[in-house]
């Protein structure tokens, strides 16, 4: 997720996470004060699923630009990314 500093990216799945739990009303270590805090700096808490749809879908018409079809394999070494999401999409 976060290539460049894999800490924060774990650190942030873990806010989210907790995020989650409290509203479903379970107990976590997440005040509502860091709530505020981090909403302060513009913290999104729910992951667009469309913009990410998008963008797998815009990866894999470039895919047939290039291959001239749409099998990508769910091993796909030139974009595993690609290849998981595509295998998604099929099942």
């Amino acid at each position: 997720k976060f290539q460049d500093d894999p800490k924060l990216g774990r650190w942030v799945d873990k806010q989210r996470h907790w995020h989650k739990c409290m509203q479903e009303g379970k107990r976590t270590s997440l005040s509502l004060e860091k709530v505020k805090e981090m909403e302060s700096i513009g913290f999104v808490w729910s992951i667009n699923k469309q913009h990410n749809w998008d963008e797998m879908f815009h990866q894999l018409e470039q895919y047939r630009t290039v291959h001239e079809n749409c099998l990508v394999s769910a091993n796909c070494k030139e974009n595993s990314k690609l290849g998981r999401w595509v295998a998604q999409q099929r099942h």
